[in-house]
């Protein structure tokens, strides 16, 4: 059983996802595969991103807790620095590339695929998360490429960031077709 506060923190991601998706259905393959220019990503490639993204974050963290979450170590005193310059990046107005190992590399995919697979790393996140209680929720069990070691509340924290970061994304190219 998940803990309450990893279990209201997953639900709120989720409700976004799932509200995502429901938005979506209205529209065709190609408007969904539409790109606004020659170097700009569809609509499925961005929730690709996303769902690539929380993919291997969610193995990482697997990884980290195939010994067990007794091993690993506390957050240090910086991380809700580092969350925080987190935080205020991802709401800035900047543009940065996606690291290579996020960026979808398809020409066309479809919206069920896009749905079938975030789906199970949505399953594969919650079974992850079941495996914390209160004694080991300020561990050191992820670790962002910008700002390092974070505690599991701050990882659902940061997939929240990164999806409103790209919900606008996906607004502007919606406002584009």
């Amino acid at each position: 059983m998940m803990l309450a506060t990893l279990q209201k923190d997953f639900n709120e991601i989720e409700a976004s996802r799932k509200e995502l998706f429901k938005d979506l259905e209205q529209y065709t393959e190609d408007q969904l595969n539409f790109k606004p220019s020659a170097d700009e990503w569809s609509i499925l490639e961005v929730m690709n991103h996303l769902m690539m993204a929380e993919g291997g974050s969610v193995l990482y963290v697997q990884k980290k807790l195939t010994n067990g979450l007794a091993d690993l170590p506390e957050i240090d005193a910086e991380a809700d620095d580092r969350f925080q310059q987190l935080t205020d990046y991802m709401q800035g107005d900047n543009a940065t590339p996606a690291p290579a190992m996020v960026t979808p590399t398809f020409e066309r995919t479809t919206f069920a695929a896009t749905r079938e697979g975030w789906d199970k790393i949505r399953r594969d996140t919650a079974e992850q998360l079941e495996r914390f209680d209160e004694s080991n929720l300020n561990k050191a069990t992820y670790k962002h490429l910008l700002v390092g070691r974070m505690t599991i509340r701050q990882m659902l924290g940061f997939f929240r960031l990164h999806f409103n970061r790209h919900l606008k994304q996906i607004e502007r190219i919606k406002t584009a077709m």
